[in-house]
Formats: C-alpha cells, structure tokens, sequence
C-alpha cells in the first residue's frame, strides 16, 4: 500500500467516488420513490482492492478469497497498465481467465486471455522471472 502514497489525493478520492456515484444514481433511476443506498462493507472493499491493485508485489491478494486469488493477479495486470500504458484498465482482470479473449497490441491480435500470458508480459516489461501461472 505505500505505493499508494505516490498518487495526487485528488486523483484517488475522484477515482473511488466515480463507481458508488454511479451506482446511486442507477438505483435511484430504477425506483426514484426510494433513497438508495450503498452498503458501507462494498464501500471498504471497493477501497481495499484500489489499494492492494497498485501494490508492487504481483502476489498481492486483492478478492480475499482463495479460489478468486489463485486465478486472477490484479497487481499484474494494474502494474501492466502503469508501464505499458495499453489495455489492462479494469481492476478485476477477466481476460486472465481462459476463454475470455483480448487484444494484443503486438501482434495486433484477439487472443485469448490467460494468466500465463500477463505473467510473461510481466517479466519481460520488469525484467523479473516470477513462475508463470502461479
């Protein structure tokens, strides 16, 4: 999280308010007879994955939840998106799922997403050698 430290305060209180608005303003248009809420836990959550994306190491956990940690790197695939500055914008990283395809913008391709492939892309942008896959 000290990586977090290094970003404008402006920039990081507008980037976790744009979603919660949204989403209040979603449920008010749905029923506009009701005043919509946001459960305070999705609010911490929201917060706690933003933080724990822009860690510098790639086995940070992010879902707090084993099976969902295992299978998705957010760290890798953010820490992709501040060097490369091409794709990887979301915080959940579904193209590292098998079958869910993405483009590549070296072979100026659809390929299909995987893990593997973000790991690759990691030790080649940092220089590292970290097992692919795991």
């Amino acid at each position: 999280m000290v990586n977090f430290t290094f970003f404008d305060m402006a920039d990081a209180v507008l980037e976790n308010l744009i979603g919660p608005v949204f989403i209040l303003l979603i449920k008010f248009l749905m029923d506009p007879t009701k005043t919509p809420v946001i459960d305070m836990s999705a609010i911490i959550f929201m917060t706690c994955c933003d933080f724990n994306t822009h860690s510098l190491c790639p086995y940070t956990l992010n879902f707090y939840f084993p099976p969902f940690d295992s299978m998705l790197k957010p760290a890798v695939s953010h820490a992709l998106h501040h060097a490369l500055n091409i794709g990887h914008y979301t915080i959940f990283p579904l193209h590292q799922l098998k079958g869910i395809f993405q483009y590549d913008n070296r072979s100026k391709t659809n390929i299909d997403g995987s893990l593997e492939h973000d790991w690759k892309t990691y030790n080649r942008v940092f220089k590292t050698n970290f097992p692919e896959g795991r």
